[in-house]
């Protein structure tokens, strides 16, 4: 946990565009069974940093798209099941989630968050 070598390139570039670390978020902790990409406690915040890929974007991904990794393959329709879950977990413990996808240009991040 908090291993800046674990973060994404993507989970990289927006932590530094964003000033995450400015603003109060600690990377890579521990929120329940789960894992959370940026997390601000005090304002009780999440952000993940969502792969276009591995996640299954669904701007770029149908339901039933296989996606293939080493060691494991599913469907998006499977990702995005999982995912909702963490997202419904998250938010019943009384955060706030944003998802950031891979592909957001940096201004699409900052209205996001």
């Amino acid at each position: 946990l908090n291993d800046p070598s674990e973060m994404s390139k993507p989970h990289k570039k927006f932590r530094k565009q964003l000033n995450l670390d400015d603003k109060g978020y600690d990377p890579e902790q521990q929120v329940g069974r789960y894992i959370v990409d940026e997390l601000n406690e005090e304002e009780m915040k999440v952000i993940e940093v969502f792969g276009d890929y591995v996640h299954a974007n669904p701007k770029q991904f149908n339901a039933e798209d296989e996606i293939t990794l080493t060691g494991s393959c599913y469907t998006a329709r499977d990702k995005w099941e999982h995912d909702q879950k963490k997202i419904e977990w998250l938010e019943e413990q009384g955060y706030e989630v944003t998802i950031l996808w891979a592909s957001d240009t940096e201004e699409q991040a900052r209205e996001k968050i």
